[in-house]
């Protein structure tokens, strides 16, 4: 998961983070939680971090996909960013959504303000830009257990699940199963998945690791981080993800496409 830094060097960390405004991503609740099952529950926004004080974390206003959003104040949020090449978390609120933030002498810009958070731990988490399909038609994809001790097979009596993908990047992807199938998933175990993405033929296969698994909708259901892992040699692994990055891509040009009016 990852190792919280003692107080002094979390604050130092969060302070050269600030003076280069590194790229933050936050994660925080959905306020509007749909009982349709589309809407996520988890809502994601990117950010850049601006200054640090005793009390505050200043950031630029959120944004997703262009588009601003709102996080209301007293809100949790997720903060994730990427520093010296590694990835630093913190668990933080929100107190101000309309501060004035000091770039320079001659610049001041309205960003929002988030409380100086308790613990900043380092650990993994995607370094890629993640894309929600939950409002999409469901895209699904089969689980295979891989062997415990050769991760390159998986016996005909493997465990086998369906799920439907919640989000995806080219680290990995989010996959939204039953909650009845939570207790064969665990952090650090391999799994194959399986699926074929929209207008494309060929099937994809890829061996990931679990790296995080979250109850939602009261337990109704559960998502399944997986990360990929290079299967079976790089070459092939980098044919399989131009794919997914091809469809990816589209998907976000529809969005922006539909966000304008077009």
């Amino acid at each position: 998961m990852g190792s919280a830094l003692s107080i002094q060097d979390g604050l130092a960390v969060l302070a050269e983070a600030s003076a280069r405004n590194v790229p933050v991503e936050l994660h925080y609740d959905n306020p509007d939680r749909s009982f349709n099952r589309i809407e996520p529950d988890i809502l994601y926004a990117q950010t850049r971090l601006l200054g640090a004080d005793e009390h505050r974390l200043y950031l630029d206003r959120p944004q997703h996909i262009g588009r601003q959003v709102y996080i209301a104040r007293g809100r949790t949020v997720d903060a994730y960013f990427c520093l010296h090449d590694r990835i630093y978390t913190f668990r933080s609120v929100v107190t101000n959504l309309n501060c004035l933030v000091e770039l320079n002498r001659g610049k001041t810009v309205v960003g929002m303000c988030l409380s100086t958070p308790n613990a900043v731990t380092e650990g993994q988490r995607r370094e890629h830009h993640r894309v929600r399909l939950g409002a999409l038609d469901p895209i699904h994809a089969t689980i295979h257990e891989a062997s415990r001790d050769d991760p390159n097979s998986c016996a005909i009596t493997a465990r086998r699940c369906r799920g439907r993908l919640f989000d995806a990047s080219l680290g990995g992807l989010g996959i939204r199963i039953g909650g009845d199938d939570r207790y064969q998933f665990q952090v650090g175990r391999y799994y194959y998945l399986s699926l074929v993405l929209p207008e494309q033929d060929e099937e994809l296969i890829f061996l990931t690791e679990v790296c995080h698994v979250e109850e939602i909708l009261r337990g109704e259901f559960v998502l399944i981080g997986f990360h990929f892992q290079r299967w079976p040699d790089p070459i092939q692994m980098r044919q399989k993800l131009e794919g997914l990055r091809q469809f990816l891509n589209e998907v976000e040009r529809r969005r922006l496409r539909k966000n304008r009016g077009r």
